[in-house]
């Protein structure tokens, strides 16, 4: 009798995925102020609950703060996703985003070290459906298909920020447009419009 052994082939969730992640200073700080996070899914129904989140941040402030608050930004996007079970992902990353929002706020009024702290975001939510994209602020997602580099976001104007909204008062002064927690629903139901081909 002759038995071939058969090798079982990786599960879906493994087949989509390869990625790095990498962060440099730049040319113009001292400190990197960027922070990343990646939670791939590890077993075949966290992917198909959940799929695969992917975080990128930018921070802005003075000294270390910028440091601070995109650290802070992707550790509350991520724990705040993974914690929102009962929602439906595009929900889910949605009050995500407003939760680092708020938390970033918070920490940025209680210390003076904080003070103007804030961040850009852009989180990437790789689903069994397709992805979504939860975008605030100047950084960009881009897709490489085939040799086609395709530019899936693009800059907010003024550029709203994880923290606060910074726009220019009539005097030249700037102040905090917080106008986060009425607009929440309504970028959950803007993404679950937005879901987008992988390949």
């Amino acid at each position: 009798m002759f038995v071939r052994r058969m090798e079982q082939s990786p599960p879906p969730w493994k087949k989509t995925l390869r990625y790095a992640a990498l962060t440099d200073v730049g040319l113009r700080r001292a400190n990197n102020q960027d922070s990343h996070a990646v939670v791939a899914a590890g077993t075949d129904a966290r992917w198909n609950d959940r799929g695969h989140l992917f975080v990128v941040a930018d921070g802005m402030g003075a000294h270390a703060a910028g440091e601070v608050a995109s650290k802070f930004a992707t550790e509350t996007i991520t724990q705040s996703y993974l914690r929102r079970k009962n929602e439906l992902p595009h929900q889910a990353i949605a009050g995500a985003v407003y939760d680092a929002h708020r938390f970033i706020r918070e920490k940025s009024a209680q210390e003076e070290a904080f003070r103007d702290m804030g961040t850009t975001v852009d989180a990437l939510l790789i689903l069994p459906q397709g992805a979504l994209i939860a975008h605030v602020g100047d950084s960009r997602v881009y897709r490489l298909r085939g040799q086609v580099l395709e530019q899936m976001t693009f800059d907010h104007e003024p550029i709203p920020i994880l923290g606060g909204c910074w726009v220019e008062s009539a005097d030249g002064k700037r102040q905090i447009n917080a106008d986060w927690q009425s607009r929440t629903q309504e970028v959950a139901d803007t993404l679950a419009d937005r879901l987008l081909e992988l390949l």
